[in-house]
């Protein structure tokens, strides 16, 4: 591969009819934001993912305060001077001893089935080798993407190309807010409104509980991300629910709502993430407790629905008390590695 002055890249592509005139190059701006955040959506809709990446959530994950690099990280697909197609990737130290390359490619469902999605995800391939060719060899070194795992477009891709299962997330959706239970919390623990003295606790015993799940890696929980995640459009602290166990975090519901994706997919949805319970205090109904009034909330605040994610392999079997709470599997989605 080689980067021109015009910032175009030759990459090893063989166009079709609807690809005639495809053009790659390197990001240029903030410009390119938006395009991409509309592709992420057209492409994702095609694939039967109902997510949305816009252009601040793209900002944010570029901008200030972080060492990513769009001029390295992202790569544009062109025809006729439209952006049809992006490719992305990320590298990320999983544990001391394993790195997680991770790389996406997200393409206009128009622009599909002539191999573009293919050239880009080998492009991003070589991309990462090159990216940590000066590493240990010691690590663990591999490809890390994801897919929903029903039939679908990138999923074909990825299994084409070698990738294979490595864990599974379930999508789980209440789909209504009605008939929630009245559920007290266990005695000896209290709760009150955040304030800003607690955000470091309430994240320093979040990573205490997730370190360890298949999604974390050290830099997820690192200072850099700490003082990012204050700034992101899902940090509601008013809408969280922590129970306390004198001045320690006990257990916590982290819920949040994103106008923007209820907007374009035309729902009243809240989401009830970073669900966790200490050891100490599980088995006592402290989980079903705190989603209780967090699903109450939501519903203060308009809501018709709730969602959240949770491992298919989690070792508390967290699914069965989101089934109690009302909650049903609606999607599942595979996590794929393949060695570098």
């Amino acid at each position: 591969m080689s980067i021109k002055s015009t910032g175009y890249v030759d990459v090893k592509f063989s166009p079709g009819r609807a690809t005639a005139g495809v053009r790659f190059r390197r990001f240029r701006g903030d410009d390119d934001f938006a395009a991409m955040s509309d592709i992420c959506v057209k492409s994702w809709n095609a694939d039967n993912v109902e997510f949305q990446k816009t252009a601040e959530d793209f900002k944010g994950a570029f901008g200030h305060g972080t060492d990513r690099d769009p001029a390295k990280e992202l790569l544009m697909a062109e025809v006729g001077g439209m952006l049809v197609a992006f490719a992305e990737v990320t590298i990320s130290q999983k544990s001391k001893d394993e790195l997680q390359c991770f790389q996406y490619v997200h393409v206009l469902p128009e622009y599909r089935g002539e191999g573009l999605r293919e050239a880009l995800l080998r492009f991003n391939e070589r991309a990462l080798r090159d990216a940590v060719g000066d590493r240990p060899q010691s690590e663990r070194r591999v490809y890390h993407s994801w897919a929903l795992s029903s039939p679908n477009d990138w999923q074909s891709v990825l299994v084409t190309e070698g990738y294979s299962p490595a864990w599974h997330l379930f999508e789980m959706v209440r789909p209504n807010l009605d008939d929630i239970p009245d559920i007290p919390l266990p005695e000896g623990l209290s709760m009150r409104p955040i304030t800003e003295g607690d955000y470091r606790k309430v994240w320093d015993a979040s990573k205490e509980m997730f370190m360890r799940q298949p999604w974390s890696t050290e830099e997820t929980w690192d200072e850099a991300h700490y003082r990012q995640w204050m700034t992101l459009p899902e940090f509601m602290p008013e809408l969280w629910q922590i129970a306390w166990d004198g001045d320690e975090v006990a257990g916590s519901v982290q819920s949040y709502i994103d106008y923007e994706e209820n907007k374009t997919f035309g729902r009243k949805r809240g989401h009830t993430e970073r669900i966790f319970v200490t050891p100490f205090w599980r088995g006592k109904g402290l989980a079903k407790a705190l989603i209780a009034r967090s699903l109450l909330l939501l519903r203060g605040k308009g809501m018709t629905e709730a969602t959240l994610d949770t491992e298919e392999a989690n070792v508390h079997q967290a699914y069965k008390v989101y089934e109690k709470m009302g909650f049903r599997i609606v999607k599942q989605f595979t996590f794929f590695q393949k060695p570098l």
